[in-house]
């Protein structure tokens, strides 16, 4: 037995506590290292040495490239636990506690990993209406263009005309969303998510000018209650983008420190390194270097408070469903905390999601995020669908790492994203091949998480980095992708073992290409195999009742086991 692999720690993601009082457990060890995991856990104030404790066998949910991890959920009766493992492997068994390992079990339970008190805040808790809901991101300039009823003073690009920078707009405006309301419910899409749509002097919108005004372009506040309203009538949810990191450099506190330096009562909302902005040496803080976007100093409590008031106010005033959060890891800890605080008090059910490139876990213990952009989910399908850099084992590995990262319902809400307004097109990485890119699709929305769509993705869109990656919705194209999504998506919703259950691999071939995996709950089944090859290949599963079974190239057959039906799977072929 490997001891060094062996790991648990409480208040984790290891130990945490979900709704009905119901505490998870998780423990680390090999691969294929152990054969047996015993859970032995108590009442830690029973008064006796030692405590009386009942075993429970832990099952192996994950297994990563080097670790096994064995989870087992436990209805507690007591709300003060003492617990240990007892570990089995081929060579020896051994006791894990939380004085290291021992040959015996000592008589003090204080030795034990324990629990203390549950307290309200130990709850994992995120808005039950975003498990596994459908995102999809929308960059407001290029999605639609309706019939504005106000004065532009503004040259559009033709709509067809590839983009070529920050200053082009084409007019994308909410008239045009309003009007496509009715497409988004078709599609199937949950909740939409909105690249910046405040007063910006760019088509992306991060270098704000005012967080409280809808940018003219698209519309104004009014339109933009109307289109909040008719979206919610239609049952879809609407998630925006907070930009708190940084501003424009026409924003008013910015303008204020160009004319006074630090003189200016705004001085300390910024970074300045010098008595006197200069724009052109860049003498202060910016966002990666970029000089019309200086960094805040959220730091300053007036600052603080401000951009406070922002989150609240689209909130209280609008009825939006949640922020996405721009380079959210740039920014203090005890800020998002306070603005969990204060968006959380105004609308209990509203989605945070930070932009977090890398392991969240900081930002995900329950005091600031619901949860992040997947972006290592991005790397894992783009890896093996679109570069085919990796096996069928290494995709599993690295999807059961990271499923084993953060705790379960963290997990449900993640965004997992293939592409986005960051990154070059799915389809363009894929050198233009449809048939990796459905595989592609067909893997994140029947995954664990919530697929987030990138606008025009279900239309073929293609394109490299920025600007390319933001090219307009191609309205009355004839050939696109959109049925397969709204097929793909209406089983997600049909089935909750897709929306909620588990994740399990149970195919992994990687000489003929083969994957498939089981998603579980609640008594439903759906069971998806994938032919990632060329060629036909013959599958033999026993649990869905078929001796043999033929996936076509290119093809994904999932079997979809209800609860009544015993023994019994609908086939559904993509």
């Amino acid at each position: 037995m490997l001891k060094e692999a062996v790991f648990h720690q409480i208040k984790s993601e290891y130990a945490y506590i979900i709704g009905d009082r119901t505490l998870v457990l998780r423990l680390r060890s090999k691969k294929n290292d152990l054969i047996k995991v015993l859970l032995h856990i108590g009442d830690r104030f029973e008064p006796r040495n030692p405590i009386t404790t009942s075993s429970l066998p832990m099952a192996k949910r994950y297994t990563d490239q080097l670790f096994d991890y064995y989870e087992i959920e436990i209805k507690l009766e007591k709300e003060d636990v003492s617990y240990y493992f007892e570990l089995e492997s081929e060579t020896e068994s051994i006791y894990y506690l939380d004085i290291g390992f021992c040959q015996e079990v000592p008589i003090d339970h204080n030795t034990y990993f324990c629990l203390p008190y549950v307290l309200e805040s130990d709850y994992v808790s995120v808005p039950e209406w975003a498990k596994g809901a459908v995102f999809y991101q929308i960059f407001p300039d290029r999605f639609a263009k309706g019939e504005a009823k106000r004065n532009q003073n503004i040259h559009f690009a033709d709509w067809n005309e590839a983009p070529k920078g920050q200053f082009q707009f084409f007019g994308g405006n909410l008239e045009g969303l309003i009007e496509k309301i009715p497409y988004f419910k078709k599609l199937g899409v949950d909740c939409l998510y909105f690249t910046p749509i405040f007063k910006s002097d760019t088509n992306h919108r991060y270098s704000t000018i005012d967080y409280y005004e809808i940018d003219p372009i698209l519309g104004d506040k009014d339109l933009f209650k109307k289109f909040v309203k008719e979206l919610h009538k239609a049952g879809v949810k609407i998630v925006l983008d907070a930009v708190f990191n940084h501003c424009g450099d026409k924003f008013f506190a910015f303008l204020d420190v160009c004319e006074n330096g630090k003189n200016s009562q705004y001085a300390n909302w910024f970074c300045l390194y010098e008595n006197v902005v200069d724009l052109k040496k860049v003498n202060y803080k910016t966002w990666a270097g970029v000089k019309n976007m200086p960094k805040l100093n959220l730091k300053n409590p007036q600052t603080k408070d401000y951009f406070l008031d922002v989150a609240r106010f689209w909130i209280e005033e609008f009825d939006i469903d949640g922020w996405r959060l721009d380079v959210a890891n740039e920014i203090d800890h005890d800020f998002w905390r306070a603005f969990r605080k204060i968006v959380k008090s105004v609308k209990r059910d509203a989605l945070i999601i930070g932009e977090v490139w890398h392991d969240a876990r900081k930002w995900l213990e329950g005091d600031q995020f619901d949860g992040v952009m997947n972006y290592l989910f991005y790397h894992i399908v783009n890896d093996f669908f679109a570069f085919e850099k990796i096996k069928v084992s290494e995709l599993d590995a690295r999807i059961q790492g990271l499923l084993a990262k953060y705790k379960g319902p963290i997990s449900q809400v993640m965004w997992n994203l293939i592409d986005s307004h960051d990154t070059s097109r799915f389809l363009y990485k894929a050198n233009e091949n449809q048939q990796r890119m459905k595989l592609a699709v067909a893997y994140q929305i029947l995954s664990l998480g919530c697929p987030m769509i990138y606008y025009g993705d279900e239309w073929g869109v293609s394109g490299g980095d920025d600007p390319l990656n933001r090219k307009t919705v191609p309205w009355g194209r004839e050939e696109t992708l959109i049925t397969y999504y709204q097929e793909l998506i209406a089983l997600r919703k049909n089935e909750q073992a897709i929306r909620y259950g588990s994740y399990e691999s149970v195919l992994i071939d990687d000489l003929k290409q083969l994957y498939g995996f089981k998603r579980a709950y609640k008594g439903e089944i759906v069971v998806v195999l994938m032919n990632l090859s060329s060629e036909q290949q013959e599958v033999y599963y026993k649990p869905v009742q078929q001796d043999k079974i033929l996936l076509e190239p290119y093809n994904v057959q999932i079997f979809v086991q209800k609860k009544s039906e015993l023994n019994q799977f609908n086939v559904f072929r993509f």
